[in-house]
C-alpha cells in the first residue's frame, strides 16, 4: 500500500479478526431498500468502479469480502497508537483485487476504489464496518459491467426512421419515439433539438426504454432545425446517437407574375414570368385565362422558388380578360396561391356602320332625317374618325352633322344617296368600315334642268324622250300639249315608257302643232311636281335641234351622245362645253365633227356641285353668223 499505511501480516490479520468478531456482537446482513442508490455499482470495463459505504462514527476496522469467499479481500484498520495512519490491506489477485483496489475514506460516502475492472470483477460485495462503541453494519453492493444499449430506433407514425421524419405538412403536429433496447444498467433516452435538452421524459417496459416527442405545428423552424435522441447508461462511453431533420411540406406563400409589358399587342409573341416562393418541395405552377386552363410549361428551379415561363400570342377578344398564375404544392391540398392581372390588351380598331336605331333603310325618304352610326371596337380609343361618300370626304355643311360616331343628314335630299364608309384610327392602326348605301325615296323629278327646243318642220317627226329620276320607279307618265290656243292630254298610243324613261312620237303638221310638251310621272310616293318642258319651234330651213343623253357616268367622266331622225345637221361643227352648275366657271371646252363627246379627268370637286353641258354647232365656213345654239343639257353629275 501506499503512503504510511501499515502492512499486516495474514496470521495477524486472521487473530485481529477473530478478536472484532468476538467483540462485535452480532453481524446484520441486510440489502438496501429497493432503488437505493448504491444497490449497484456499475463499471465500465477496463475503467473504475466505487463501491460505497458508510462509516461516520468512530470506526475500528473496515471489512470487504466478495460473493461467499469467507476471508476479507479488503482490510481497512484504524486501531493504531501514537498518530499512526490507519491499515490497509488487500488480497492479491486471483482471489482479491490487489493493488487495483483501494478504500478511500476522506469522502463522505468512504468507497472502495476499483482500478481497471475486468468482467472477473464482478459479483456481490459486502462491507462491514465495526464501530469502537456501535453496533456493526453491514452493507451489500452488486458490482455489475455497464452493456451499452444493443440498439437504438426512431419512429415516426408506427414507421422507422432514418436520418429523415416526414414528409409532413407545415402546421401539422409530429410524434416521434425513441426506442433503446438492452443495455445494463437501463440507459437514460433524451430528446435534444440544436443540441439543446428538450424532452427527458421516458418509461422502461418489457427490456425497452421509450421517451415520445411530440411537436405540435411544425413549420419553417423546424424544417432547419436537428432533432436528436441519445441513449446513455454511464458517463464514461459516448452515447448512442441517432439525429434527424423532419422534412416538411410548405404550401407557396407568395406567387408574381412579371415581364408583363405595359403595352401587349394582339398578335404579338409575349414572354411572361410566374415566380412561386416558399413551397416545398416545388410548386406546379399553371395558367389560366378567364377560369379556363391555358398550359402548364415546364418548371424551374432558381434561388427563390419555382419560375414558369408562358409564350403566348393574345387576340383582341382577350381584352379585359382575367389572366391568373396559380402555384399549388401537390402533396398539400387546398395549397392554391394565385395572382390576376385584367390584360390591356391592344389593337387596331375595328369598324361597324350601321343606321341609326329606329332608321329604316329601306324606307328612307327626302326631308327625313337619317343617321349613321360608326360603331367601333378600339383599344386604345380612337384619335381619329373620318367620313366618306361615295369615297370623299364629307364635309360638314348646313343639313350634315359629325358628332362624336355619329353622321346625321338632316331633311335628306336625293342628291346625298350613295356609298358611305367611316374610317377610324388609334395609335395602333386604321380601318375602315364596309360601305352602307343610303338610298333615298323621292317623287319623280326631271333628270335634266330646264326646259328643252325642239325645232322641226311641219310633217318632221320628232321622237322626244323624257327622262326622269325617281325612287321606286315610276308607275305612270303622262304626256300634255298647250300653246295659245289648246291645253290638253296627249293619247296614250303616241308614247311608250319603261323604266324611268317615257318616248313621244310628235308630229307638227299644223301651225297650231307648236307650243309646249310636258312630260309628267308618278310613283308610289307621288305625281311629280314640275314637269319635263320640251318647245317645240318652226325650225324653217336655217337651225335643227338635237336630243342629248348621257351615258357610262362615273365620279370623273361621262357620255353624251346627240341622235334623233333627221335632227343632224351636215357640214357643221359640233361644240361642247362643260360649266360649274353654281358658278358657270368653264371646266372643259370640247369640238367635234359629229354630236358625241367623250368626257374625262374631271376634278372631284365639282361632283358634289354638279355640272351644266351645252351644245351646240357652228358652220364650217367659220362665218359668225352661221354659229348656232341647237340646244342646251344641264346635268348634276354625282
Amino acid at each position: 500500500m501506499s503512503g504510511d499505511r501499515m502492512k499486516i501480516s495474514k496470521t495477524g490479520l486472521i487473530d485481529i479478526l477473530l478478536v472484532l468478531i468476538l467483540a462485535g456482537g452480532t453481524n446484520e446482513f441486510s440489502l438496501p431498500g429497493s432503488g437505493s442508490p448504491n444497490e449497484t455499482a456499475w463499471a465500465v470495463p477496463g475503467n473504475t468502479a466505487r463501491l460505497f459505504c458508510q462509516i461516520q462514527g468512530e470506526v475500528s476496522t473496515v471489512l470487504w469480502y466478495r460473493e461467499d469467499y469467507a476471508e476479507p479481500i479488503y482490510t481497512y484498520d484504524a486501531r493504531t497508537e501514537g498518530g499512526r495512519s490507519a491499515y490497509h490491506w488487500s488480497e492479491e489477485e486471483p482471489v482479491g483485487l490487489g493493488q487495483r483496489a483501494d478504500f478511500i475514506t476522506d469522502t463522505e460516502p468512504a468507497y472502495l476504489h476499483v482500478s481497471g475492472v475486468q468482467i472477473q470483477d464482478t459479483g456481490i460485495y459486502r462491507c462491514r464496518v465495526d464501530f469502537k462503541h456501535a453496533q456493526t453494519r453491514n452493507r451489500i453492493l452488486q458490482l455489475s459491467l455497464v452493456e451499452d444499449p444493443s440498439s437504438l430506433t426512431i419512429y415516426h407514425d408506427s414507421q422507422e426512421v432514418g436520418h429523415s421524419a416526414g414528409p409532413v405538412n407545415s402546421g401539422s403536429s409530429v410524434h416521434l419515439i425513441c426506442i433503446a433496447e438492452g443495455g445494463k444498467p437501463s440507459p437514460t433516452l433524451l430528446w435534444h433539438r440544436n443540441n439543446l435538452l428538450i424532452d427527458s421524459s421516458m418509461e422502461e417496459k418489457g427490456g425497452q426504454v421509450r421517451n415520445e416527442l411530440i411537436i405540435p405545428q411544425v413549420g419553417e423552424k423546424e424544417a432547419k432545425d436537428s432533432f436528436s435522441c441519445s441513449a446513455s447508461n454511464n458517463n464514461i462511453t459516448q452515447p448512442l446517437v441517432r439525429s434527424l431533420r423532419i422534412e416538411i411540406n410548405f404550401p407557396p406563400s407568395k406567387v408574381e407574375i412579371s415581364q408583363l409589358p405595359k403595352d401587349i399587342y394582339a398578335g404579338k409573341t409575349q414572354y411572361i414570368k410566374c415566380s412561386a416562393v416558399g413551397s416545398y418541395p416545388s410548386a406546379a405552377i399553371s395558367w389560366w385565362k378567364d377560369g379556363q386552363y391555358l398550359q402548364r410549361p415546364a418548371e424551374t428551379n432558381e434561388r427563390n422558388g419555382t419560375v414558369s415561363y408562358l409564350f403566348i400570342k393574345f387576340t383582341r377578344e382577350d381584352n379585359g380578360r382575367i389572366l391568373t398564375c396559380r402555384a399549388q404544392n401537390p402533396l398539400i391540398e387546398n395549397s392554391v396561391v394565385e395572382q390576376k392581372i385584367r390584360l390591356n390588351i391592344q389593337y387596331s380598331p375595328q369598324t361597324d356602320l350601321q343606321f341609326g336605331a329606329n332608321i329604316n333603310p329601306e324606307n328612307i325618304r327626302e326631308d327625313q332625317d337619317v343617321y349613321l352610326e360608326c360603331r367601333v371596337d378600339s383599344n386604345p380609343k380612337l384619335n381619329k374618325i373620318l367620313w366618306s361618300f361615295n369615297g370623299f370626304p364629307v364635309l360638314s355643311r348646313k343639313n350634315v352633322i359629325m358628332s362624336g360616331m355619329n353622321l346625321v343628314l338632316q331633311g335628306v335630299r336625293r342628291d346625298q344617296g350613295g356609298n358611305y364608309t367611316c374610317t377610324v384610327s388609334n395609335h395602333v392602326g386604321d380601318a375602315v368600315s364596309k360601305p352602307v348605301s343610303l338610298v333615298v325615296k323621292h317623287k319623280p323629278v326631271c333628270a335634266r334642268n330646264g326646259s328643252l327646243d325642239l325645232q322641226a318642220r311641219f310633217k318632221d317627226v320628232l321622237k322626244v324622250l323624257c327622262q326622269v329620276d325617281a325612287h321606286p320607279s315610276p308607275t305612270n307618265f303622262w304626256w300634255t300639249f298647250n300653246n295659245s290656243f289648246q291645253l290638253g292630254k296627249l293619247p296614250q298610243d303616241q308614247y311608250e315608257f319603261k323604266g324611268e324613261q317615257s318616248t313621244l312620237i310628235y308630229k307638227p303638221i299644223l301651225p297650231s302643232d307648236y307650243g309646249v310638251l310636258s312630260c309628267w310621272s308618278s310613283n308610289p310616293l307621288g305625281t311629280m311636281e314640275q314637269p319635263c318642258i320640251y318647245n317645240i319651234k318652226n325650225m324653217g330651213t336655217e337651225q335643227r335641234t338635237l336630243e342629248c343623253n348621257l351615258h357610262n357616268q362615273t365620279l370623273t367622266s361621262l357620255i353624251v351622245s346627240c341622235t334623233g331622225e333627221g335632227q343632224v345637221q351636215e357640214n357643221s361643227v359640233y361644240h361642247l362645253e362643260v360649266r360649274e352648275r353654281e358658278g358657270g366657271e368653264l371646266v372643259q371646252n370640247l369640238t367635234s365633227d359629229s354630236p358625241w363627246f367623250f368626257i374625262q379627268d374631271l376634278p372631284p370637286e365639282v361632283s358634289t356641285s354638279g355640272l351644266n353641258l351645252t351644245v351646240y354647232t357652228s358652220d364650217l365656213s367659220g362665218r359668225s353668223g352661221s354659229r348656232q345654239t341647237l340646244g342646251v343639257l344641264s346635268s348634276k353629275v354625282n
